[in-house]
């Protein structure tokens, strides 16, 4: 099947959401609450574009992301994986990582230092749509 694109920008990194299958789009209007996706596929991709990375030292290389996601709603980020930083980076969650459910997802810059940036999360305010996205994923069958 082919793949469909949502681009999300945030401050300082634009995020995209690719996935193989059915993305639903719910509830989209003018709230500024984040829009809920409803998507049944076997995996989701992140794609985000590098941000300059300034720190409280100044600015740094970025050496490394972290891709987190947490149950919709909820305080706790869970590291799914550390990855090395590339010019287009991406990451692939599969299905069975997560489970069925409504997921929120976020990316941090680590530097060469090992600093890490503030979380950039699909939920921001400042994400677009405005108000920021979050996933109902239900497996296809």
């Amino acid at each position: 099947m082919k793949k469909l694109r949502m681009k999300l920008i945030f401050t300082g990194i634009t995020l995209i959401i690719a996935v193989s299958g059915l993305l639903v789009f719910y509830g989209c209007d003018s709230s500024q609450e984040p829009v809920q996706l409803i998507v049944k596929s076997n995996e989701v991709t992140l794609e985000w574009d590098p941000p300059a990375l300034h720190l409280e030292t100044g600015p740094m290389s970025i050496s490394s992301y972290n891709v987190y996601y947490r149950v919709h709603n909820t305080e706790t980020w869970n590291l799914i994986d550390t990855i090395d930083a590339v010019s287009y980076p991406s990451y692939t969650i599969q299905h069975s990582l997560v489970g069925d459910g409504l997921f929120d997802f976020s990316v941090s810059a680590v530097a060469e230092n090992g600093e890490e940036s503030n979380l950039h999360s699909s939920v921001d305010p400042n994400a677009d749509p405005v108000g920021g996205w979050f996933l109902l994923w239900v497996k296809s069958e």
